[in-house]
């Protein structure tokens, strides 16, 4: 699963709903693990939070550092790891979300995405973004669609 900013202290809509959907995936015995941008001073690197194996990746404060760093981890994440999970499920409507589809759809994983329909961080949002049909048709291209 991939989640911008994951868990707590992030407390907001996504996140929770996140974390509230891993929490039972993990009672029904499906394995997850969540990739996500670290929120905080902690350190980058693999650790648990209530159960559930996360993964974090540098998270700069900018949206440029992020798009120069951030990428890397993620691309990198996926490709070694391609191996051990068959799905994912996108929590972002970012450009960094979008590059996890499109890694994701060529590394042969079948995707789902939750898309927000709330204002501008939403779908109505979406295409205000410079390039934003552009990042919807990349999210149109999943296997199946959340909202």
């Amino acid at each position: 699963m991939f989640v911008a900013q994951y868990p707590y202290p992030v407390r907001g809509g996504l996140e929770k709903q996140a974390h509230e959907l891993v929490k039972e995936l993990l009672k029904q015995a499906v394995t997850v693990r969540v990739l996500s941008g670290v929120v905080n001073d902690e350190s980058p690197g693999a650790y648990t939070v209530e159960n559930v194996p996360v993964y974090r990746f540098p998270w700069p404060k900018t949206k440029l550092q992020r798009a120069l760093f951030s990428t890397w981890y993620i691309l990198a994440y996926l490709y070694f790891n391609r191996s051990h999970f068959d799905l994912v499920h996108s929590h972002s409507v970012s450009w960094i979300g979008g590059l996890v589809v499109l890694v994701s759809k060529l590394l042969g994983k079948r995707v789902v995405m939750k898309l927000p329909g709330i204002g501008d961080s939403g779908v109505p949002g979406i295409t205000k973004k410079p390039l934003g049909r552009l990042l919807l048709s990349i999210f149109l291209k999943v296997d199946a669609i959340a909202v």
